[in-house]
């Protein structure tokens, strides 16, 4: 049997799509349907069945030659519509609504995230499609689902639900790993969270700046708590900003708790990387306290000021009475705030008294190279 008629035969038979017989070709460029010609041709040599007079290959050849014209016409009309290249489209049925999976999908440790879209009231809307990697974890997607809507459907979440994402859907989603729990939220652009500003800033950025973003977090921490809920993990990778509208969002409400539902809750995972920013009770797993959301929220903003957040130290460039204010703010147990809005009003008026009325504060976000 000829080896190279054999290697093609098998290529043509595995292929889901024509970039895979062909390979990468340059959609777009005045060369793309030409290389894709002299592909074919070089491939065609080799596949046409005239060329053979053993049985066993002109069958073989015979077959590859048929799958290698419908391959060739798939790849030309990609090639013509300026899609060649691009991700293979996968649509996603789930009760009444149809999600698109757009482009490739991005990983961490506990997800991956597709980029999709789908239709509603005559319009294509964006979104983001999460599903647990493992199904070990499908409980903690879950109970963030549930926090989220008792969220959105709890006091005063017409004013601030803008603060936490929005899920748009929930399902299983099952496959040979299993049932697996996916969910789908809206998209939003131009985010980053304060760890990216970190990164950004190592250095710290302007109080003024920090101000902004503490007095928007401690608005939604106030929501949470007058709704009973303890978000219970208040750390940079799960505060996010659009800097330019000054917008913030908690994220990541895997552990939060209901507060009059707290016998029997998810065991909080302690983030090791923060191990020294993390309430005593939280290290030790009892009840959580409205305090504990505060304390580590003022953690991030001394961390975002280039202090140590550990031991609540700043930069002698920082105000005396914002450093006392944020020291304060992270005393153990009840020592520390327990009400967010009083807090807030608190920094509100320590504000005035720093830099006297409020004024919009451009804030720019330099990603480093």
């Amino acid at each position: 049997m000829n080896q190279e008629l054999e290697w093609i035969a098998s290529r043509l038979a595995k292929a889901t799509r024509p970039e895979e017989v062909f390979g990468e070709i340059k959609d777009g460029s005045p060369d793309s349907l030409p290389a894709l010609r002299r592909i074919y041709h070089s491939m065609a040599k080799v596949a046409h069945p005239d060329v053979y007079r053993i049985p066993e290959e002109k069958v073989l050849a015979q077959t590859a030659f048929s799958q290698l014209v419908r391959w060739f016409d798939q790849a030309e009309e990609k090639l013509k519509s300026g899609s060649y290249g691009q991700p293979a489209q996968v649509i996603l049925r789930v009760r009444n609504r149809e999600y698109e999976i757009q482009g490739s999908f991005r990983a961490d440790k506990r997800f991956n995230f597709y980029p999709c879209c789908f239709r509603e009231d005559g319009r294509t809307q964006p979104a983001v499609l999460r599903i647990v990697r493992d199904p070990r974890e499908n409980e903690i997607s879950q109970n963030e689902i549930r926090v989220l809507n008792l969220l959105l459907n709890g006091r005063e979440a017409s004013k601030y639900s803008p603060y936490i994402p929005r899920p748009i859907d929930e399902f299983i989603y099952e496959d040979g790993m299993g049932s697996r729990q996916a969910a789908v939220f809206e998209k939003y652009e131009g985010w980053c969270s304060l760890e990216d500003v970190h990164k950004a800033y190592p250095r710290g950025i302007d109080p003024k700046d920090m101000a902004w973003m503490w007095r928007r977090l401690l608005v939604a921490l106030g929501f949470a708590h007058i709704n009973s809920v303890i978000h219970g993990a208040v750390l940079p990778g799960n505060i996010w900003i659009q800097p330019e509208q000054h917008g913030v969002m908690l994220k990541n409400w895997f552990y939060a708790v209901h507060h009059p539902e707290v016998t029997g809750e998810i065991i909080p995972e302690i983030d090791p990387g923060f191990m020294a920013w993390y309430p005593q009770e939280s290290l030790n797993h009892e009840i959580p306290i409205f305090g504990s959301d505060l304390s580590m929220s003022a953690r991030c903003m001394i961390h975002l000021l280039g202090g140590d957040a550990e031991r609540g130290t700043m930069p002698d460039s920082i105000p005396n009475p914002l450093r006392t204010f944020l020291r304060g703010s992270i005393l153990p147990g009840r020592r520390a705030p327990q009400d967010a809005w009083a807090l807030k009003h608190e920094f509100d008026d320590l504000l005035e008294r720093l830099w006297g009325e409020r004024r919009f504060h451009p804030f720019k976000m330099n990603f480093p190279n």
